[in-house]
């Protein structure tokens, strides 16, 4: 079919357009994510669209435009999509836009309606057109995508759950049957796994616009309707069908769980992490032996009346060298994920919060109060002071000690002490707050941050993975007040923001540092659900906590050496809370 696509009589209203320059686009990428995420998984994240289903710490949407080497990406949109479209703008800049495409009935009709608001700008059609699901990644034997008008499929044995579709002997499209059609008796030729190259796009698209006008053909999508008219009529030369190496299905519960136990479940990088679908066993080695045989002899020694807080432990071996465990499997979300890209209401949240103080009553309920309390101060001070020293020591010297390192820092605006005014201050605040008053140590987890901490909603049973397994000179038995303000440092400190990149950070010559982290009302939320559930829980004990979250943010900086502009946010929280919390106790 030739000619050109008539103007359209409705348009889309674009929700961060910020696109490449038309002349630069020759090829468009179009992700479809109008559709909240499948029930299944909106009792995992709450009604999320499909694209910001978290996947190894992002959303999905994000690594498809990774994926794909265009010159734009347009991500279509509708339900509840102000933090994805938030997280556009901040990940990809001018190389990505949101376009609300309103109530769309169909597939068809969310791929017409962005088809139709490229139109209306006055931009000329791309030379390429690739489309791929919000909740599909794809990975192709040579990474390559051809030049013509392309079907991606690939192989299953479920067919039921899966698009499928059938060729004629001349090797055009013969029909598609959509999924949840019986297709006993038909010779399948592939399943449709969500990633296509359209070669002529002002023909796909009139074709489209008339299948949507249509609408849906003997139950299957007008989408279909159109691929179907338009692979068929494009020359064999310019058209395929593709096999792929593998895709990553996050649309369903179970393959979404099978994805991100392939993928490690989110393992550190001095961490490996092998699953066993067949029998639900997780094995974790580490180039960080020191700390794993730590974790492991934390999972060994808590009481029995704690057992049920963690992975049941099958197999280990202590190596100082090579050691290794084996543990039960939980495929629980990380409350990381429910937090940054989900959309739970506040009663889901309340339940949390209740599993959290369940855990940390029973974890108190274990105390250790030696004869002589000098051994607990003595960890105490290794653990806030000495280890905090040898951390900003290892700074290198031409990085954020140059940015921090005066006797004062500005931060938002305010100014705040550096990192030399810090470390002498630090003893005359510790006692202002009684850092190091303590009778009696109880079990403590150590790494209570929420990356660790699995939530099952649907019998808001909390498991926890990844202990620190050491405090000082101890092992399962620590502060209690350093758990608490390791979710402080995730709920209120906005840690979890930092380390996923979730960020804005503006440097201003040597001292003056701005940044804000991409808050939503609903982290906003939880965030004060979770002060009123501290403040409930530790009142008297608010400004020793604090100081802790703050002593935690400039500690763990050198650690994130991989992410500079994490640091100099974790530099910043730390110093802007140590001297907030140093000016009301009159000490800066």
């Amino acid at each position: 079919m030739d000619g050109s696509a008539a103007p359209p009589t409705s348009t889309a209203t674009i929700a961060s357009p910020r696109l490449a320059p038309a002349e630069a686009c020759g090829c468009l990428l179009v992700v479809p994510s109008a559709a909240l995420a499948p029930a299944e998984l909106q009792a995992e994240f709450g009604p999320v669209p499909t694209g910001m289903v978290p996947y190894r710490g992002r959303p999905a949407y994000a690594h498809i435009v990774e994926q794909n080497d265009v010159d734009a990406a347009v991500i279509a949109v509708s339900a509840n999509a102000a933090p994805l479209c938030e997280h556009v703008a901040h990940a990809f800049g001018t190389g990505a836009a949101c376009v609300d495409v309103g109530r769309t009935e169909s597939l068809g009709e969310t791929v017409c309606a962005v088809l139709d608001d490229w139109v209306l700008r006055g931009l000329p059609p791309p030379r390429q057109l690739r489309i791929q699901f919000a909740d599909t990644l794809v990975e192709l034997d040579d990474g390559a995508i051809p030049d013509a008008t392309t079907i991606f499929h690939g192989q299953a044995v479920d067919l039921f759950r899966w698009t499928c579709f059938t060729v004629d002997d001349d090797g055009a499209i013969d029909r598609f049957i959509e999924k949840g059609a019986d297709k006993a008796g038909d010779d399948v030729y592939g399943v449709v796994i969500g990633a296509f190259a359209i070669a002529d796009v002002t023909d796909f698209h009139v074709r489209l616009r008339m299948a949507c006008a249509a609408g849906p053909a003997e139950g299957v999508d007008p989408f279909y309707v159109a691929l179907r008219e338009h692979y068929n009529a494009t020359p064999a030369h310019r058209r395929a069908l593709r096999p792929v190496r593998g895709w990553t299905d996050l649309g369903h519960l179970d393959t979404y769980y099978a994805a991100r136990r392939k993928a490690g479940m989110n393992a550190r990088v001095f961490n490996a992490l092998d699953v066993s679908d067949r029998r639900g066993v997780i094995r974790k080695t580490s180039a960080n032996s020191g700390k794993l045989v730590d974790e492991i002899r934390w999972y060994l020694r808590l009481p029995k009346t704690l057992a049920h807080l963690a992975p049941r432990v099958l197999d280990y071996d202590l190596d100082p060298v090579d050691p290794f465990v084996e543990m039960e499997f939980y495929g629980y979300p990380a409350l990381s994920d429910m937090f940054l890209y989900g959309a739970h209401d506040g009663g889901v949240w309340e339940r949390v919060m209740a599993a959290l103080g369940d855990a940390l009553d029973l974890m108190a309920s274990h105390r250790y109060a030696p004869a002589d309390g000098r051994t607990l101060t003595t960890a105490l001070r290794a653990v806030y002071q000495q280890k905090t020293a040898e951390r900003i020591a290892a700074l290198p010297a031409d990085g954020l000690p140059v940015l921090f390192g005066g006797d004062t820092v500005t931060i938002n605006g305010v100014r705040r002490p550096g990192l030399a005014a810090m470390v002498s201050q630090l003893p005359r605040l510790a006692d202002a707050v009684g850092l190091y008053d303590c009778d009696a140590f109880s079990v403590v987890h150590g790494d209570f941050c929420l990356s660790n901490l699995l939530f099952d909603r649907r019998n808001c049973f909390l498991r926890c993975i990844d202990p620190r397994g050491r405090f000082g000179a101890f092992d399962i038995y620590g502060d209690p007040h350093y758990d608490l303000a390791k979710l402080m440092h995730s709920f209120v400190g906005g840690y979890d923001f930092l380390v996923n990149g979730l960020v804005r950070v503006d440097v201003d010559g040597r001292d003056d540092i701005r940044f804000a982290t991409l808050r939503q009302p609903h982290h906003r939320m939880v965030e004060t659900l979770f002060r009123r559930w501290l403040a409930r829980r530790a009142a008297d004990a608010l400004p020793r906590i604090r100081l802790i979250e703050a002593l935690l943010f400039v500690s763990m900086t050198p650690l994130h050496a991989d992410r500079p502009q994490a640091q100099v946010a974790m530099m910043a929280t730390g110093l802007d809370r140590f001297g907030r919390l140093a000016e009301e106790a009159g000490i800066a």
